[in-house]
């Protein structure tokens, strides 16, 4: 009886000592927030994105009429009286080289890729030509919540 006792203490101390693995996509995945500025004409997103489970597919994200396709999410942010919009635009465990931003127009921009389970913020301005600029997601993530 002793040894049953004993057995029975041991696979609940097992059972309760097991670390649970949390899989969401939302918090632990890639992340990819975009920012756009008023005159910045429509343009095609993509990049090559691999993970462990695929290898590598290529995302396309596009931009037109103002409007993001997909649009996982949206965000507004106000600081000093400044409302920023802040897409979410890709999610997901992947990683890649290079994004690559193409206008209407067939002039193409270059941006670095995203390390794996990298969250990461993209401003694309326009004066004249068009600057895509990095921002600090901690700073962000200080006025919003950021999955």
């Amino acid at each position: 009886m002793m040894k049953k006792i004993l057995y029975l203490v041991l696979v609940v101390f097992i059972v309760f000592s097991c670390k649970k693995t949390d899989t969401n996509t939302d918090s632990s995945g890639s992340q990819l927030w975009i920012k756009v500025d008023a005159a910045v004409p429509d343009f095609d997103l993509t990049f090559k994105c691999g993970d462990v489970k695929s290898g590598g597919n290529v995302y396309a994200v596009s931009y037109a009429d103002k409007t993001f396709n997909p649009n996982l999410k949206t965000v507004i942010v106000t600081e000093d009286d400044i409302n920023d919009r802040w897409i979410l635009v890709y999610t997901d465990f992947g990683q890649t080289d290079e994004i690559t931003l193409q206008l209407a127009s067939g002039k193409i921009y270059k941006a670095k890729g995203f390390r794996l389970h990298e969250k990461r913020l993209m401003e694309i301005i326009s004066s004249g030509t068009i600057n895509i600029v990095d921002r600090d997601i901690s700073i962000i993530e200080r006025l919003i919540y950021v999955n």
